[in-house]
């Protein structure tokens, strides 16, 4: 199954209000004036203890067109001068960057926010909210310790 159609159909797991108002949570935590380190933290906690799911970053920042740009050229110099190992990282490159491009398309995603599958909750970070870096990091701190 193509990561696209995996994301296609996001739905919140057994249609549980609960889940959705900590999405609505993260997503006012997200586009607050000001970063509440301590409150997004709670949340991540209750989530965490409530439900069984992971956390992922859609970096739609890193892995755009310009990154796919990038990656499609240095795999052709790669390959000129016979790297095939690095023409082989950059070819994984390209094709990441094309499927979160896709991702970003078919879901209409333009600004960052939080949104669920069945199993995870993910985070399109498009840097466009004001909390963006804070909550990345948070996330990636987080998901680290547990």
């Amino acid at each position: 199954m193509k990561m696209f159609e995996f994301f296609r159909h996001i739905k919140y797991p057994n249609k549980s209000i609960r889940m959705k108002k900590y999405i609505d949570k993260l997503n006012r935590i997200l586009w607050s004036d000001d970063y509440d380190i301590k409150k997004m933290n709670t949340v991540l906690q209750k989530i965490n203890r409530e439900y069984l799911v992971n956390f992922e970053i859609i970096d739609f920042k890193i892995y755009n067109l310009d990154c796919l740009g990038k990656a499609i050229v240095d795999k052709n110099t790669a390959i000129e001068n016979k790297n095939f190992e690095l023409a082989a990282q950059n070819r994984d490159l390209e094709k990441r960057c094309m499927k979160y491009i896709e991702i970003k398309h078919r879901l209409n995603i333009y600004t960052s926010e939080f949104q669920i599958d069945s199993n995870r909750i993910l985070f399109f970070h498009t840097g466009t909210s004001p909390n963006d870096k804070f909550i990345k990091s948070e996330i990636n701190k987080w998901t680290n310790i547990n």
